[in-house]
């Protein structure tokens, strides 16, 4: 998704960051797709000015640099998750959600 000026743009031009601080006018985001298809996030470029265009050149090279991310994401994903296979349900619970137990 490419936003040339957020103030021009319908769906943007009444958000609280487009209005108020951080003061956004372009946006272009990647979504981070895993290979199995999952949308786990996405990658964005933000600027406080307003631009004329965003060149097809600079598009690829965003959704490139979404790849190598999830790409990174995968990887650390592999080397941690042999850590976690001999561990039993209660205990992954536990590192999910930390102050659970917490008062």
């Amino acid at each position: 998704m490419v936003i040339l000026d957020a103030h021009k743009d319908w769906r943007f031009q009444n958000h609280p960051f487009v209005l108020g601080a951080p003061h956004i006018r372009f946006y272009a985001g990647a979504p981070l797709r895993t290979a199995e298809g999952y949308n786990v996030g996405s990658i964005c470029i933000i600027d406080t000015h307003p631009r004329a265009e965003f060149p097809p050149r600079s598009r690829m090279a965003l959704k490139e640099f979404a790849g190598v991310v999830v790409r990174e994401m995968e990887l650390w994903r592999d080397k941690v998750s042999p850590c976690f296979a001999s561990l039993r349900p209660q205990d992954t619970h536990s590192l999910m959600y930390p102050f659970a137990h917490a008062e």
